[in-house]
């Protein structure tokens, strides 16, 4: 007898186009050149702040702010446009225990569609401080608010107001993240070896260039959250995704 049910679609997955979903990585990218090993953050508030600015080739600690494509330089610190003008999706290397290529970089237009075009989704998306952590938090299609949360959803009145717009305990988050929420840290950005805008702003990089001085970002402050353009020799967090059909 035909089966004429829909097949189920899981929570915790976010449409990038009307056919595919993806899910995002447990953690921002993160790596230590002295062992060159890749890895994600140990939880989704996790970031290095101003330790990357000790990145070099033999620096045996974590970094996580990257410049443009460096997904084979990853300690790249060079400001010359020129020098970035090829972009290596960072998901070619051998992240934790999975196997290179699992995972890969949004496009310009797959961040697109989960900003504006997906179902409802001016209602999924927020900011707020985490555990802590100042950032943005973008909630999965057909999200549910879990029982007893009070999740506020919107924007801030100023960029620095994550924690006057809601503050997010480890008791609640545990409940969001279960739901499907990522968390997106407010890492700022690095440019040479100085850290700039440390839980001020989110700054994600995309596989775009845009102009001959400028590649793509996905931008959030308190405030808004778009995507913008920034110099590829800036160093910018990396938050990867992996394509999903049906768990």
């Amino acid at each position: 007898e035909e089966d004429d049910d829909e097949p189920y679609v899981p929570q915790k997955l976010f449409s990038i186009n009307p056919i595919e979903k993806v899910k995002f990585s447990p953690g921002n990218l993160q790596y230590n050149p002295g062992r060159n090993e890749w890895r994600f953050a140990p939880e989704q508030t996790d970031h290095i702040g101003k330790d990357n600015s000790y990145i070099s080739p033999n620096y045996y600690g974590w970094i996580d702010l990257f410049g443009w494509g460096t997904g084979d330089n990853p300690t790249k610190t060079s400001m010359s446009y020129g020098d970035y003008k090829n972009f290596v999706d960072w998901g070619v290397n051998k992240i934790g225990d999975d196997e290179p290529n699992t995972w890969r970089s949004l496009s310009y237009n797959e961040w697109y569609y989960i900003l504006y075009d997906r179902e409802n989704a001016s209602n999924l998306i927020t900011v707020g401080r985490v555990k802590g952590n100042n950032g943005v938090i973008l909630l999965p299609d057909n999200w549910l608010c879990p029982e007893g949360v009070d999740l506020k959803i919107g924007f801030g009145g100023d960029d620095d107001a994550y924690a006057a717009f809601q503050i997010i305990d480890e008791y609640v988050w545990e409940k969001l993240e279960d739901s499907g929420a990522i968390f997106f840290p407010a890492c700022g950005y690095r440019q040479g070896t100085t850290i700039k805008e440390l839980q001020e702003s989110c700054r994600y990089w995309i596989g775009y260039w845009h102009t001959t001085t400028s590649a793509s970002m996905f931008y959030s402050t308190a405030m808004r959250a778009a995507l913008e353009f920034t110099f590829p020799y800036d160093g910018l967090s990396v938050r990867l995704v992996s394509t999903q059909t049906y768990e």
